[in-house]
């Protein structure tokens, strides 16, 4: 019997919350707008009109919309522009021709491969064939031969080439110095 009494009560509680509800007493709006699925749940107990389905107001008066990415687009904005700078001077720089390393009377030092042929020949026969070359490039293949080698060479030279030449190769292997202590020390002759 307490069972009985007990579900008439709530059956009772509940059915005054239903009519004072539906007298508007309740506020059914706000739950309403604080859930959906409340809001479904009064609308099939018919305590809530359904929301009408295409009903667009238009203000008279309607406040300027702020962008919130404004910022960020000029942000971006700025940096393409910074960008396409640099590329442009990148390109410029590609547009230019490359200088070359060297100078222009700059010749390649002789190979170790031709200074290795050079030491199969005879020296009469290096002789002949530098007769042909730069006394820069005979310089620096008579540099990369054995000492007796070169200067078997030299013998077989016309005397005043191997004059210059022997002169270039002193210049090339003494050490720098400047140009008051070179001129300081003395030239020992040869007897």
């Amino acid at each position: 019997m307490k069972v009985v009494i007990a579900l008439l009560s709530i059956v009772a509680l509940v059915g005054i919350a239903y009519g004072l509800a539906f007298a508007g007493i309740i506020p059914v709006a706000k739950l309403a707008g604080k859930n959906t699925q409340i809001h479904k749940a009064l609308i099939a107990m018919k305590l809530e009109k359904p929301a009408p389905k295409a009903t667009v107001t238009m203000r008279a008066t309607a406040a300027p919309v702020v962008d919130p990415l404004a910022a960020d687009r000029a942000a971006l904005q700025a940096e393409r522009a910074q960008v396409a700078q640099e590329k442009a001077v990148l390109d410029r720089k590609l547009a230019t021709p490359i200088q070359p390393v060297h100078p222009a009377n700059w010749i390649p030092p002789t190979s170790d491969k031709v200074a290795a042929i050079y030491a199969t020949m005879k020296p009469s026969e290096i002789a002949a064939v530098f007769e042909k070359l730069s006394d820069a490039q005979v310089c620096d293949a008579l540099l990369k031969m054995d000492e007796s080698k070169a200067g078997k060479v030299l013998v077989a030279m016309p005397p005043a080439r191997a004059a210059i030449l022997t002169t270039r190769m002193n210049q090339a292997t003494a050490p720098t110095q400047s140009g008051a202590e070179s001129q300081a020390i003395p030239v020992a002759s040869v007897p």
